[in-house]
């Protein structure tokens, strides 16, 4: 949420500044324009750590398929979904019931990570989920076939 700047502030910043000749409101709007612009990404967008990203996934992947091919997979790894059999990654993803995987080990290392995952009812099937840094959190890039 954005904050507002006291109208004393403004009123403050039209005094220091009479050449300007604006009035109080179009320089507030001006201030939180630029404090609107210069925002910093939502607290908590991307997952801080690979696990976590791993449980964002799990309940996303039910609940919020959005989530999933908007946040939680690059666009580019989003968009290889158009392939698939529901032609998106959103389509792809609202069939989801459950999520019966389990991770089988999780391995970090400068500003990339990936996690093995397992089917638990067919633990021989199995897949890695190649993680990267992403605005301080943590985003899917690839997808890689398991043993």
């Amino acid at each position: 949420m954005m904050a507002l700047l006291p109208a004393t502030t403004v009123a403050t910043a039209a005094a220091q500044f009479p050449e300007l000749a604006l009035a109080p409101e179009l320089v507030a709007v001006a201030v939180a324009g630029y404090a609107w612009a210069r925002r910093a990404p939502a607290p908590g967008r991307y997952p801080l750590t690979p696990r976590a990203w791993f449980d964002a996934y799990l309940a996303a992947a039910v609940d919020d398929p959005g989530r999933v091919c908007r946040v939680l997979f690059a666009p580019e790894l989003a968009a290889q979904y158009r392939h698939s059999s529901r032609h998106s990654c959103r389509g792809f993803f609202s069939d989801v019931q459950d999520t019966a995987v389990r991770v089988a080990q999780i391995v970090a290392a400068d500003g990339s990570a990936v996690i093995e995952l397992r089917q638990t009812h067919a633990p021989r099937y199995g897949w890695n989920v190649v993680l990267g840094r992403h605005d301080g959190g943590w985003q899917a890039v690839a997808l890689v076939s398991g043993r």
